[in-house]
């Protein structure tokens, strides 16, 4: 049995994970930039 969770909504965070090796801010402004267009807020760690 699978447990689907809920779809994201607008407001919710996302965060973004790198865990392979360090990356900056300007590599993944990019993909926040895609987040927050989408309405979602976004946390790099």
């Amino acid at each position: 049995m699978s447990i689907i969770p809920p779809y994201l909504q607008k407001g919710d965070t996302v965060a973004i994970v790198a865990t392979a090796r360090k990356i900056s801010l300007e590599e993944l402004q990019p993909a926040i930039d895609i987040i927050n267009a989408w309405g979602l807020k976004s946390s790099f760690k």
